[in-house]
């Protein structure tokens, strides 16, 4: 079950991928999706069978199916049904939207990293105002309501998430801890060396040139992932080093004016929204990729992307990114909101052949052997037995 049946975020990418590999296990898929979703068919070819939600109770019955994977929806009727079946209900855990009354986990005042758990500072922190179509444009969130969500969903059979500071959390947030699971992303590609020199073809037809210093950024153009702080960073290495931006968002005019106003318009490039398909190439068109997020990270899919193609990753430390980058192994670490940090781990990088190389070589590594597709599909199914057997997870 999912808000969208279409590509929109990760989570239907990860959804997509997963649905995929669980029908090649022989696994019987059918996707329930809000009826105000988005809707791809292309998305939904990777499912056997795929409605709108509409009356979940009569649907599961007809249905019939063995368990409920239950992923981004924010529904508490849906959550009153879900509780009335029989059916385990197991339910992965992508975002803060259950832990933030403004999604986002950094503060509105000064954009800090917040890990805290939901409570009264949350209005302090001005959480509880969000934008509304209707005048005056401004709508009031209640952390009570947000409370009774994270009420509802504490009764699943199992709480899946993608790294142990989710998992710590959730913890945090009341959540029966030995119920919780952490099952890390996966990626489909790696690569065992250094990346290839090859033209990307999201590039207007100019050869990555090795040794000019490309930095490279893939993700969403908003304020949580860091991407002014990384623009600052820019002006602090030399001239001839150049940043790739990939993604779209709504601060990309705002970001795109910052680079202008600090003198470096010329210096950096927004390609736009790539799809999976494009996305390898224009991560081989980096010589380092950089992930300055300051909202907390629930795992990194992003990095874990590049690292899987040989490119080392220059990570801010916020939430699960430890999971799969140990530093000075297979990546750099440094503090957020801090564009001298972010400056001096990515110039480390671009100054050293030899330290690029063999973090690059680490990170092909860790991903082949830890963060396979085969490996999480292996854990979920062994999760979904044992629950379906009766036994304690």
């Amino acid at each position: 079950m999912n808000q969208h049946a279409a590509p929109v975020g990760g989570c239907e990418h990860y959804i997509h991928r997963t649905a995929s590999r669980l029908r090649e296990a022989g696994i019987i898929n059918t996707l329930l999706y809000e009826v105000d979703g988005a809707i791809s068919p292309d998305f939904l070819r990777a499912f056997d069978h795929s409605f709108p939600l509409v009356e979940p109770a009569r649907q599961l019955n007809a249905i019939g199916g063995d368990l409920v994977y239950l992923h981004r929806v924010d529904n508490p009727e849906l959550f009153g049904v879900l509780q009335e079946l029989t059916l385990p209900v197991f339910r992965f855990y992508h975002d803060h939207q259950l832990f933030c009354l403004r999604e986002h986990k950094y503060t509105a005042i000064g954009s800090q990293t917040c890990t805290r758990p939901t409570g009264l500072g949350c209005y302090a922190c001005l959480g509880f105002l969000q934008h509304s179509d209707r005048w005056p444009h401004v709508g009031l969130r209640s952390l009570g309501a947000l409370h009774a969500r994270q009420a509802a969903n504490r009764h699943w059979d199992g709480h899946l998430v993608a790294s142990e500071y989710m998992a710590d959390h959730l913890a945090e947030h009341g959540f029966h801890r030995q119920r919780t699971h952490v099952v890390p992303l996966f990626v489909e590609h790696s690569g065992d060396d250094a990346p290839e020199q090859k033209q990307c073809s999201c590039d207007s037809g100019s050869p990555r040139v090795q040794g000019k210093g490309v930095v490279g950024f893939a993700g969403q153009l908003v304020r949580g992932k860091g991407v002014d702080v990384l623009l600052e960073a820019m002006t602090r290495l030399p001239r001839q080093t150049h940043l790739r931006i990939a993604g779209s968002g709504r601060q990309q005019s705002e970001l795109q004016l910052q680079s202008e106003r600090l003198g470096i318009a010329d210096r950096v490039q927004f390609v736009g929204k790539l799809n999976s398909d494009a996305l390898p190439a224009f991560l081989r068109s980096c010589d380092v990729v950089a992930m300055p997020s300051r909202a907390p990270e629930t795992f990194g899919l992003a990095g874990l992307e590049a690292s899987g193609l040989g490119i080392p990753v220059v990570a801010t430390d916020v939430g699960g990114v430890r999971q799969w980058l140990r530093h000075e192994h297979n990546g750099l670490l440094c503090l957020p909101n801090r564009a001298d940090a972010l400056a001096s781990a990515l110039a480390r990088l671009l100054e050293s052949d030899a330290l690029r190389r063999r973090l690059g070589e680490n990170a092909a590594v860790v991903c082949r052997e830890q963060f396979t597709a085969e490996r999480h599909v292996l854990q979920l199914l062994r999760l979904f037995r044992t629950c379906l057997r009766g036994e304690r997870l």
